[in-house]
């Protein structure tokens, strides 16, 4: 059913998320292991974890109001301007327009999957 890519999906993200964390918590190294000045993870790492967490949030309270394809957008823009400090504008937007219809073609028409319309703004066709 429709359920099934989503589910399947995030189990194989949440198993690699896992062992990324738990890689981690390693030196990557054996001479890191011994230098005391380079830490297992960087200060910046957790920022960037803290800051794709908070999007997430943020994705969820927007899909209500606003609907898939505008918070999609706003929030793909938001993770590569903030998190992955993309400072080109025009592949900000087509990332975002992009991933956002193409999402919106692939789930919502080809595999027919229910996307929120919005209350606020309802922008399909």
């Amino acid at each position: 059913g429709p359920r099934a890519f989503p589910l399947f999906f995030g189990y194989v993200l949440a198993v690699l998320s896992l062992l990324l964390l738990l890689q981690s918590f390693r030196p990557s190294t054996p001479d890191l292991a011994h230098d005391s000045n380079v830490p297992a993870i960087l200060p910046g790492e957790w920022i960037a974890v803290v800051m794709t967490i908070g999007s997430l949030i943020v994705y969820g309270m927007l899909l209500e109001p606003f609907g898939f394809i505008p918070s999609t957008a706003f929030v793909v823009a938001a993770l590569l301007l903030l998190v992955l400090r993309v400072r080109s504008l025009l592949v900000v937007a087509g990332m975002a327009i992009g991933l956002s219809l193409g999402c919106y073609l692939v789930f919502g028409k080809l595999l027919g999957v229910y996307l929120p319309p919005g209350s606020i703004i309802t922008i399909y066709f």
